[in-house]
């Protein structure tokens, strides 16, 4: 299996949190560790991370895609915001990677032998405060029609509540924190404060304490800038919202399209400045000035 790392993240959508701690190969090793009890079957050499592709928007967000040897495990965080769709989201992350995959390893699948592929195990890594009844969602729960199911795909949904001081405790226990400190907070500088008494009590309370002790001033940095998953899907929907309304007026109507282009822009700035994002950055995705972003 010739599947190299990956992990060339948009250049738009830098590290979250979530990707830069298991891009560490020890932390990678106790992220397996919490999911499955056979790590001792592995060495260091048989971890990959790969590129989750998605089609409808960016490549990669805060997902995560591990090859170890034959077991391809797919892992997306839903943050506060809960997400039903995770498993069609899945879907389309598996098609792209078993075709990269066959490509890579130059299969056959129109030949007379049989294709060989890693099996699939698909996470939910859930850091917000809901509860829920099972701990699966399935694809067919999407269907308009559940009589009879030819296609069937089970995320398994991991929280604290299933989780027992791992590494996903640990790090879904910090996401909560945070969140909770952050809670109504509008300025940059109040969003700061709460990051920084976040990072201070974890540390106190030994979770990620190691990593945030070595890694401090990168985690400020990576989710002061790196957009949430939430954030990002609002702009990318918005994006092609727009584009959409701007090819299908363009006769005759082209002042008025770009208003609503305008009022689109002016809507992401708003969010993305009230989430307390970076101003430089505010300005970089969405083309406004300083002074217009100031006036929302």
């Amino acid at each position: 299996m010739n599947i190299e790392d990956k992990m060339n993240v948009n250049k738009q959508l830098k590290d979250s949190l979530f990707t830069r701690l298991f891009k560490d190969i020890k932390y990678l090793k106790k992220l397996y560790s919490a999911l499955y009890n056979d790590i001792d079957k592995y060495k260091d050499e048989d971890f990959k991370l790969i590129t989750l592709e998605n089609t409808l928007v960016y490549d990669v967000y805060n997902d995560l895609g591990l090859l170890v040897k034959d077991k391809l495990i797919l892992l997306v965080e839903a943050q506060s915001t809960y997400n039903p769709n995770m498993a069609l989201r899945l879907l389309v992350y598996i098609a792209n990677t078993y075709y990269n995959y066959i490509l890579d390893n130059s299969l056959n699948i129109y030949g007379t032998t049989k294709v060989e592929l890693p099996t699939p195990e698909f996470i939910l890594v859930y850091t917000g405060k809901r509860k829920f009844e099972s701990n699966i969602l399935k694809l067919s729960d999407s269907y308009i029609h559940g009589k009879e199911i030819p296609l069937e795909l089970i995320v398994k949904i991991i929280t604290n509540e299933n989780q027992e001081h791992s590494i996903l405790w640990e790090y879904i226990s910090f996401c909560q924190k945070y969140d909770s400190l952050k809670e109504g907070m509008k300025t940059k500088q109040e969003i700061t404060k709460a990051l920084k008494e976040t990072i201070r009590y974890c540390k106190t309370h030994n979770i990620l304490k190691e990593f945030l002790e070595i890694n401090e001033r990168e985690v400020e940095e990576i989710i002061m800038s790196v957009f949430t998953q939430e954030q990002a899907t609002t702009m990318v929907l918005n994006e092609k919202y727009n584009e959409g309304r701007l090819e299908g007026r363009l006769e005759g109507r082209l002042e008025g399209r770009l208003e609503g282009l305008e009022q689109g822009i002016t809507t992401v700035a708003k969010s993305l400045k009230n989430s307390g994002m970076d101003m430089d950055l505010i300005i970089k995705y969405t083309g406004l000035t300083k002074e217009q972003i100031m006036k929302l």
